[in-house]
């Protein structure tokens, strides 16, 4: 939805150039050997890198992360390129509206979230999204997490602009839900104290996060944590 929208502007960027304009050859084939390696061949596995010192719950431990944290433009499409990581991958199993922020799915995206998959997160709360059409607040809240995800995604490219844009779009409709309460459950905080935390970490600067990296690394501080 939102990183989509995004993506071939991206991808018709120079983000594959050093300041000179000239291509970073170097970077792109050090990045295809670690993906051939970790991904292609199934050699090795990935260890996250957190923002901060302590150790982060697994919400799903029985479920693998991907083999890469996909960035546009970077790497190859999780769904659409055949060497994607999820690439004819089975959709999630529809889910309930009423059962949505208690799913698996959910739990999932914020998994993913939590260790750097932001781009990943962003398509698992997608689909809880649009399951959500009847619950207009609920729908509101999970658009919030999805631009969390986009800003995570601009944290690790380090784009500084768009990355403080989607978090402050965050913010403002985790402040607007009338029924905050209902929601703190499923991230283990208020929304007003996410939409808080979200901001200052997006505020701190992009640039302290570029990473663009196929091993994930976390952008934000704080972790979603459903009760």
């Amino acid at each position: 939805m939102i990183l989509e929208d995004e993506a071939a502007q991206t991808e018709s960027q120079p983000s594959r150039r050093n300041q000179s304009g000239e291509t970073n050859w170097t970077g792109i084939a050090l990045a295809l050997i670690v993906h051939r390696l970790v991904f292609l061949e199934g050699r090795g596995s990935f260890t996250p890198m957190m923002v901060s010192s302590g150790p982060r719950p697994r919400l799903l431990p029985h479920r693998a992360f991907p083999p890469y944290a996909y960035l546009p433009g970077r790497f190859p499409h999780p769904v659409r390129h055949p060497q994607g990581h999820s690439y004819d991958a089975e959709p999630d199993a529809a889910v309930r509206v009423d059962a949505v922020l208690r799913s698996e799915a959910f739990r999932w995206g914020a998994d993913l979230f939590n260790f750097g998959y932001y781009w990943e997160a962003h398509e698992a709360w997608e689909g809880l999204w649009q399951a959500s059409r009847e619950a207009p607040e609920q729908r509101t809240f999970l658009h919030a997490l999805i631009l969390l995800s986009a800003a995570g995604v601009k944290l690790r490219e380090g784009k500084d602009v768009p990355a403080l844009r989607h978090a402050s779009r965050a913010a403002r409709l985790l402040r607007a839900l009338r029924y905050p309460q209902a929601f703190k459950a499923a991230i283990g905080m208020p929304p007003e104290e996410l939409a808080d935390r979200a901001e200052a970490d997006a505020l701190a600067g992009a640039r302290l996060h570029a990473s663009i990296s196929p091993v994930p690394s976390a952008a934000f501080a704080f972790t979603i944590v459903p009760d």
